[in-house]
C-alpha cells in the first residue's frame, strides 16, 4: 500500500503541472497517511517548499522529526534532521543549519546508511563554504563525490559539483571551478533538472564575471533568469538578477543596475532568503558610492551588516567594512576610519586563523591516501579470493581421479564385447594418462601460485612499511609546518598589537602636546617624537600588510594612478627633508588598467617612500624622481628613476639584502622593497633595478593585463 502511494505522488509530481497544484495534491494526500507514508509525504512537501515558503517547510520539518522519533525511526529521525537544516540553509541560518546537519551525520554514520553519510558530507561542505572555513569546505565535498563515485550515485552529483566550484572560485582558481560548473550543467541537462540547471548557470555566469568577462557572464544570467521565472525558482532567480545588475553597473549604467537589484532585493525579501538580502544591501551600497551618494551608501551597508550579523557571513561582513573605510577615507573622517579598520582587522585575523590552521593543497591529497588504502585492501581481498578458489579446483581435481577409476572398473565388468573392451580400456588409460600429465601440471601450478603467494605477501609487507612510513613522515611535516606557521602568525600578530597600543597612545599624547604646549624647545622634540611614531607605525603596518598578503583575496577594479601618487605623497609628508625633493610623475593620457587598489597603492607608496629616503641622504644639489606610468597591449609599466643615485648592482638579490641592512640613510627602505616584490608577485608581475642608468637608479615593474588571479602564495 505505501509503495502504491508514493508511486502515485511520484507521478503526480513528474507531470507538468504547477507548484500550487502540486502542493495541493501532496496536501490531499497528507490528510489520509499516517507513519512512514506520512513521513514521506511531508518530506515531498519540505522539498517542494523550502525554498519559496521555508516556514511552511519548517513546520512540515518538525512534524516529520515527530512522527520518526515516536517510530523510532532512525533513518527517517536522520532524514528530517537533514531537511531541517535545509530549510535554515535557505533561510541563511547557516550556523543553525551546520549542527543540525552534524546531528544528521552523527545518526547515518550510527545506522550506516551511506547515501544518508554521503548528502551529509555534502551539506557540511556546503555550509563550510558559506561560513568562510573553505579547507574543511573541500574536505567534506571531495568525500561527498567520492563516496557517490564509488556507490555509482547520481542523486545530488550535480550539487556536489557545483559546491566543489564555488570553493575553488572563491580561491580565485575560476578555470577549475568553471570545469566542475560545465560538468554539473551537462548532468543536471541530461535528467533535466531545472532547478540545477539555473543553479549550474549562475555559477558559470559569476565565474565569468568575477573575471570581468561581462559579455559572456551577461548570456548566463539572461538563460537563468528566464528558467527561474518558468519554474518559479525564487532563490535562483534573485541571484540572476544581482548577476545581470553587477554587469551593468561595470558597464556605468546605474539605472538599470538599480533596477535590477531592487527585483533581486524583493524576491529574497518574499521568501526571507538573508544571505541574498545582504547581498543586495552591499550592491545598493557599493552602486549609490559610485553615484557620489555616500550617506545613502552607509544606510545600505548598515542594512547589509545587520542581517549579515544575524547569519554569521564573514564574507559579507568584510566586504561591507571595506566599503564603509572607503567612504570614511574620502570623506577623511579619522574616527570612523579607525572604528572600522579595528573591526575589519579583528574579523580578518579571525578568518585568518581559520585559513591558517588547515592547509586547502593538502585536503586532495588526505582523500587521495584514503582511496589509495582503500584499493590496497581491495587488492588483498582478492588475492585471498584467488587463493581460495585454487585450492577448491585442486580439491575437485583430485577427488575426480578415484571417480574415473570407478567408472572404468564399471565398464570392465559389464562389457562382453572384448574388442569393445579393448577399445574402451584403451581410452580410459589414456584418459588416465591424460589425468596423471593433468595432475602433475596442477601440482606445478599449486607450486607456482604458493611461490606466487609468498612474494605477494612479502611486497605487502614492505607496500605497508613503506605506507606507515611516509605517513609517519607526513603527519610529522604538516604538524611541524602548521606549527611553524601558526608561531610565526600568532608572533607577529600579537607584536603589532602590543605595539599599537602604546604606540596610539604616544601618538595622542603628542597630538594633545602639540596643541597645548606653547615653548618652541619642546614643541620641536614633540614633531620630532611625532614624526618617529609615524615611522614605526608604518613599520608596524608593513610587517602586517606582508603577512596578510598571501591569504588576500585579489579585487579587479580600474585604478585612478594620480589620485594613488597624490595619496602616496601626502602620506610621506613626515620624512624630514621632503620639501627638498622634486617629485615628477607622468601617466599616459586615458590609461585604463583594472587591478587591485589597494595592492597597487602598497607598490607607488612604497616606491615613493624608499627613493625619498635614498634621496635624502644623497650629497647631490639636485635631488628628483621621476615617475613614469605606460602600458602596450600586455602589461603595465611603473618606472621610478632616482637621479644622481648611483647603484651598480649585479643582482637584484644582492640589492635587496644591501638594503636590508638597518642603517641610519636606509631605514624602513629593505622592508619597503620587499613588500614591493611580494605584491608584485602577488599581481603575477616583475620587478627589475636597472642599476646606473646615466647616472641615476631606475626600478622597473611589469604587470600582465587581464590577468585571472590564482592567488600565488
Amino acid at each position: 500500500m505505501k509503495k502504491t502511494i508514493i508511486y502515485i505522488l511520484l507521478t503526480i509530481l513528474s507531470l507538468n503541472t504547477s507548484l500550487a497544484q502540486e502542493l495541493d495534491s501532496l496536501n490531499k494526500a497528507l490528510k489520509s497517511s499516517v507513519g512512514e507514508e506520512r513521513i514521506d509525504i511531508l518530506h515531498l512537501l519540505v522539498l517542494k517548499t523550502w525554498l519559496n515558503y521555508p516556514e511552511k517547510g519548517m513546520l512540515y520539518s518538525y512534524e516529520a522529526l515527530e512522527i520518526a522519533k515516536e517510530l523510532g525511526d532512525s533513518t527517517n529521525i536522520s532524514k528530517s534532521i537533514r531537511l531541517l537544516a535545509g530549510v535554515h540553509y535557505y533561510k541563511g541560518d547557516y550556523n543553525t543549519s551546520l549542527n543540525f546537519n552534524l546531528e544528521a551525520l552523527e545518526i547515518a554514520e550510527k545506522i550506516k546508511d551511506s547515501t544518508l553519510i554521503n548528502n551529509g558530507y555534502n551539506n557540511i561542505g556546503l555550509l563550510y563554504y558559506n561560513l568562510g572555513s573553505y579547507p574543511s569546505a573541500l574536505e567534506y565535498l571531495l568525500r561527498a563525490k567520492e563516496m557517490k563515485n564509488a556507490l555509482h550515485e547520481t542523486y545530488g552529483y550535480a550539487t556536489t559539483l557545483n559546491n566543489i566550484g564555488l570553493v575553488y572560485q572563491k580561491v580565485l582558481n575560476y578555470q577549475v571551478a568553471r570545469n566542475y560548473f560545465f560538468e554539473a550543467l551537462t548532468m543536471s541537462s541530461s535528467s533535466n533538472d531545472k532547478d540545477l540547471i539555473v543553479y549550474s548557470q549562475n555559477n558559470i555566469g559569476l565565474s565569468y564575471l568575477r573575471e570581468n568577462n561581462i559579455e559572456i557572464a551577461r548570456r548566463y544570467f539572461n538563460k537563468s533568469l528566464i528558467l527561474a521565472n518558468e519554474i518559479g525558482n525564487k532563490n535562483w532567480g534573485a541571484v540572476s538578477l544581482r548577476g545581470i545588475g553587477e554587469v551593468l553597473k561595470i558597464q556605468q549604467n546605474y539605472d538599470s543596475a538599480e533596477y535590477y537589484y531592487q527585483k533581486s532585493l524583493n524576491a529574497s525579501l518574499s521568501i526571507d532568503d538573508k544571505k541574498g538580502k545582504a547581498e543586495a544591501y552591499h550592491l545598493f551600497a557599493h552602486l549609490n558610492h559610485l553615484k557620489g551618494n555616500n550617506k545613502k551608501a552607509i544606510q545600505y551597508l548598515n542594512k547589509s551588516q545587520e542581517v549579515a550579523k544575524t547569519i554569521q557571513i564573514r564574507q559579507q561582513l568584510l566586504d561591507n567594512l571595506k566599503l564603509f573605510i572607503r567612504i570614511y577615507r574620502e570623506q577623511h573622517n579619522q574616527e570612523k576610519i579607525i572604528q572600522y579598520q579595528g573591526a575589519y582587522s579583528h574579523l580578518k585575523d579571525s578568518l585568518f586563523q581559520d585559513i591558517v590552521s588547515r592547509n586547502m593543497d593538502l585536503v586532495p591529497i588526505k582523500i587521495k591516501e584514503e582511496q589509495d588504502q582503500l584499493t590496497f585492501l581491495k587488492q588483498q581481498t582478492e588475492i585471498k579470493s584467488k587463493d581460495v578458489a585454487n585450492k577448491i579446483l585442486i580439491w575437485i581435481l583430485l577427488l575426480a581421479t578415484p571417480l574415473i577409476l570407478v567408472l572404468v572398473v564399471l565398464i570392465l565388468k559389464n562389457t562382453s564385447d572384448s574388442k569393445k573392451l579393448i577399445r574402451y580400456t584403451k581410452k580410459i588409460e589414456a584418459q588416465k594418462e591424460a589425468l596423471e600429465i593433468n595432475n602433475l601440471e596442477l601440482e606445478k601450478a599449486k607450486h607456482l601460485i604458493s611461490e606466487q603467494k609468498s612474494e605477494l605477501e612479502i611486497l605487502n609487507v614492505d607496500l605497508t612499511k613503506k605506507v606507515d612510513k611516509r605517513t609517519i613522515e607526513l603527519n610529522l611535516a604538516n604538524k611541524e609546518l602548521r606549527t611553524t606557521n601558526l608561531e610565526l602568525d600568532n608572533l607577529i600578530y600579537k607584536s603589532s598589537h602590543d605595539i599599537r597600543g602604546p604606540l596610539l597612545r604616544l601618538v595622542g599624547v603628542c597630538n594633545l602636546a602639540l596643541l597645548e604646549v606653547k615653548e618652541q624647545t619642546a614643541l620641536e622634540y614633540f614633531r620630532m617624537i611625532d614624526k618617529a611614531s609615524k615611522r614605526l607605525s608604518n613599520t608596524v603596518d608593513k610587517l602586517k600588510i606582508i603577512t596578510e598578503l598571501n591569504w588576500k583575496e585579489l579585487e579587479n577594479e580600474p585604478i585612478d594612478f594620480i589620485y594613488l601618487i597624490n595619496q602616496s605623497l601626502d602620506q610621506n609628508k613626515y620624512i624630514e627633508g621632503i620639501e627638498d625633493i622634486i617629485i615628477d610623475a607622468k601617466v599616459d593620457n586615458n590609461l585604463i588598467f583594472h587591478s587591485d587598489p589597494a595592492v597597487v597603492e602598497l607598490i607607488i607608496f612604497n616606491m615613493i617612500q624608499n627613493g625619498i629616503q635614498l634621496l635624502k641622504v644623497s650629497k647631490m644639489d639636485s635631488k628628483k624622481m621621476k615617475i613614469v606610468i605606460t602600458k602596450n597591449e600586455d602589461s603595465l609599466f611603473m618606472t621610478f628613476e632616482i637621479e644622481n643615485i648611483e647603484l651598480v648592482v649585479k643582482e637584484n638579490e644582492a640589492f635587496y639584502k644591501l638594503l636590508s641592512k638597518d642603517s641610519e640613510g636606509n631605514q624602513n627602505i629593505g622592508i619597503g622593497l620587499y613588500t614591493v616584490k611580494q605584491c608584485v608577485h602577488k599581481l603575477g608581475g616583475e620587478l627589475l633595478l636597472l642599476g646606473d642608468i646615466i647616472h641615476s637608479t631606475r626600478f622597473s615593474i611589469n604587470l600582465p593585463i587581464n590577468l585571472s588571479y590564482n592567488n600565488v602564495v
